[in-house]
């Protein structure tokens, strides 16, 4: 038997057999900006790569850091939900400014008497609403500023994000993993907005029955003394019948105004 002749043909049934499951990853190149200080770096990535005897897909994208940390197993940072919850409060606050500082433009453009020097003023409030301390501007003597800093996400797209990669049979279950998480923690920004408004209402609620209890304190002190000034009336010969009935009114209605 020509053994050489059999090997030939089961190598080359082999390689027939693994054509139909490979695949070439070929990703258009990504130029990243990484921002330092008064300098900016600029980087190319390129992804290549190849797959064989199986099947597999290749998704790419920008996901939460928090998020990424969390499906590798890493311990996401303490605090992450009030970084969120500050960061939309500060998004919401540019939002309303802003906001208005159009709504004041457009006013002020669709009116043919306003200047163009009064519009360059209405636009440069645009632009200073949107600015912040850059790194020229001079801090307190002996003060160092710390890295926190819950607006990072508004200064710069994707600076607390992650570029994932992934090359899985199944890459739909990964990024699900981190889409998950990242709403689990939009929810729990959520639940606490909620429990702050409960509990503001609950302490409106005791100042409430604090107010109503300290005036029915009082109102108690002058129905006491309204009693006592009947009592001495009525006790008092010399006193005249319609003073004592007038003094009765008086309390009645004292006494309905409680109710």
């Amino acid at each position: 038997m020509n053994y050489k002749y059999w090997l030939l043909l089961l190598l080359v049934f082999l390689s027939g057999c693994q054509s139909p499951w490979s695949m070439k990853i070929e990703q258009a190149p990504r130029y990243l900006a990484v921002h330092s200080k008064n300098n900016t770096n600029y980087y190319r990535i390129t992804v290549e790569g190849k797959a064989s005897l199986g099947n597999a897909e290749f998704r790419s994208g920008w996901y939460p850091a928090d998020a990424v940390n969390s499906l590798f197993g890493d311990i996401s940072k303490e605090g992450s939900i009030e970084v969120l919850k500050a960061r939309e409060d500060i998004k919401a606050a540019i939002n309303e400014h802003y906001l208005a500082a159009i709504k004041a433009y457009l006013a002020a453009a669709q009116n043919p008497n306003t200047s163009e020097s009064e519009l360059e003023k209405l636009l440069k409030a645009q632009k200073r609403i949107l600015s912040v301390p850059g790194s020229g501007t001079p801090s307190l003597t002996g003060s160092v500023v710390m890295e926190y800093d819950p607006r990072k996400e508004l200064l710069l797209r994707h600076s607390d994000d992650k570029l994932v990669f992934i090359l899985s049979n199944d890459p739909t279950a990964t990024i699900e993993a981190i889409t998950n998480f990242a709403e689990h923690q939009k929810t729990s920004v959520q639940v606490t907005r909620l429990a702050e408004v409960l509990n503001q209402q609950s302490v409106n609620q005791v100042a409430s029955m604090e107010a109503k209890n300290e005036a029915l304190q009082k109102t108690d002190k002058l129905v006491i003394n309204k009693i006592e000034q009947l009592e001495k009336t009525v006790e008092n010969t010399d006193v005249a019948k319609e003073h004592v009935v007038q003094d009765l009114e008086s309390l009645l209605i004292m006494l309905e105004s409680v109710k």
